[in-house]
């Protein structure tokens, strides 16, 4: 019977881990990917119902080619109204600019 005993292969014994425990903590990296992943599907999916809402809006103006309803669209009443609201607001800049001041200034 042989009962040579190896001290070298004890020690590497000893020094091995019989378990290893198993990753607990959070992984950062699965979170940013899971993130990115994210937001570039919901750009593509804005992008793309942005694609078809102007596709749709752009075939509605096409189809109403026709002056009756392009009235329907802009109303000539609302446009002179707002143009000559417009005009008062120029008239009234140009008073404001070309009046003295009323108030006296202490400082002069």
């Amino acid at each position: 019977m042989d009962l040579k005993f190896n001290f070298k292969k004890l020690q590497t014994l000893k020094g091995q881990k019989k378990f290893k425990k198993r990753d607990v903590y959070i992984r950062p990296d699965l979170y940013w990917q899971i993130a990115v992943y994210v937001v570039a599907l919901s750009a593509l999916a804005s992008a793309i119902f942005g694609h078809f809402v102007f596709q749709k809006v752009n075939r509605e103006i096409d189809t109403s080619s026709n002056s009756s309803s392009i009235k329907k669209i802009v109303d000539k009443e609302r446009l002179d109204k707002a143009l000559e609201y417009f005009e008062l607001r120029e008239k009234r800049s140009v008073e404001i600019l070309q009046k003295p001041s009323p108030f006296v200034d202490p400082s002069v």
